[in-house]
């Protein structure tokens, strides 16, 4: 992977490390260790995923796109756990359950480039389960669904849709206040800063709130329910009311959305003479999902359509490059054509052939007896 210098660069690169190998411990969580440069300023900013999607997708017109495929898509889409481990030897962890310690002087290592200078760097590890690593890929795909369901708006949106999102989400989450707790725990004992996230049991508490709002929604009264009119009334206000606090599942999901890109909060710095919304320091050392929830703030404000395929036997994850596009390529919209074509003519070609052929078996039969 080509390494471009700090000098280079109008963006404050955020990488977990480089050189990274994951290997699945037998009965065991992953361990995952890389390098990270100590004195020398090369980096592979193509393993920072937020730099890798701003050069993935062409945020302006007639931007030129480097080929690579956004880190969200390939977390969101990486089903099995082989894309898994791919995404973790590129990126590094997601959310580590361990961060271990090692002896400065056994972590330290020294080489030297192809230009003669030294090039000094630390050694780093992590611990993940693999089970949690499934589980947080469920949660950020159905993030993602989710986002991509309200951007339809509130007229066009599938309401079950949002509520399966909402509640995948809602199981998923359960055990990230165990997991603020343990980073902010480990951060305190060795003076590592501040944690970089908050999410606590009174925001786990918030989103199954919104669940459950989004589930108990119910419809509009109608007058003929009701005895009177006072009744009708007062049942249409509170109806009313209970839409503005947000009972519906649209506002529940605009919620919980808020909710996740809030507990990963960026820092406006200025690189050079350019305003950057980047991660706070040491972000990443638990993992890359700080990363991956600051891109999901980008496509939340729109600078980029992460959209799904509506190929059905696709559905994977993909980032449109022009208005209207709503298949992840050629290919899978061909299909979709194909399929379409054949379900709605390929019934009448198929008894067309069928009576050409009895009528010519009955044309031969008699042909026969004659």
């Amino acid at each position: 992977m080509p390494r471009r210098k700090h000098a280079e660069l109008s963006y404050l690169p955020m990488i977990w490390a480089f050189d990274i190998e994951a290997e699945q411990i037998p009965d065991g969580p992953l361990f995952v260790s890389g390098k990270v440069p100590a004195l020398d300023d090369d980096l592979e900013i193509e393993r920072d995923p937020h730099h890798r999607y701003l050069s993935s997708v062409k945020l302006r017109f007639g931007q030129k796109g480097t080929g690579l495929l956004s880190p969200h898509v390939q977390f969101a889409n990486a089903v099995s756990d082989q894309d898994l481990l791919e995404f973790v030897r590129e990126f590094g962890p997601v959310a580590a359950t361990d961060v271990p310690e090692a002896d400065p002087a056994e972590n330290f290592t020294a080489s030297t480039d192809s230009e003669g200078l030294a090039a000094q760097s630390t050694t780093v590890a992590a611990y993940e389960n693999l089970s949690s690593l499934r589980n947080e890929r469920r949660i950020y795909a159905a993030a993602l669904s989710l986002l991509s369901e309200l951007k339809r708006g509130k007229d066009k949106s599938q309401r079950d849709q949002i509520r399966a999102y909402i509640s995948e989400i809602a199981e998923g989450i359960s055990s990230w206040p165990e997991q603020w707790l343990r980073e902010k725990e480990w951060r305190d004992a060795h003076s590592a800063g501040p944690i970089p996230w908050h999410f606590d049991f009174l925001s786990r508490d918030y989103i199954w709130r919104m669940k459950f709002a989004a589930d108990r929604e119910r419809p509009a009264p109608r007058r003929e329910d009701y005895p009177d009119t006072d009744s009708y009334r007062e049942a249409k206000y509170r109806h009313s009311a209970e839409k503005v606090v947000g009972t519906t599942p649209h506002v529940a999901g605009q919620g919980v959305l808020c909710k996740l890109i809030n507990s990963f909060p960026t820092e406006i710095r200025y690189i050079g003479h350019h305003p950057v919304d980047t991660l706070p320091f040491a972000a990443l050392k638990f993992g890359v999902r700080p990363g991956l929830y600051l891109i999901l703030k980008h496509v939340c404000f729109g600078q980029s359509g992460t959209k799904i395929c509506h190929n059905d036997q696709c559905n994977r994850f993909f980032v449109s490059q022009r208005e209207g596009q709503v298949f992840c390529g050629p290919e899978c919209s061909q299909r979709h054509r194909q399929r379409i074509y054949w379900s709605a003519k390929g019934s009448r070609r198929r008894k067309r052939r069928r009576a050409a052929q009895r009528a010519t078996t009955n044309k031969e039969n008699r042909s026969k007896r004659g």
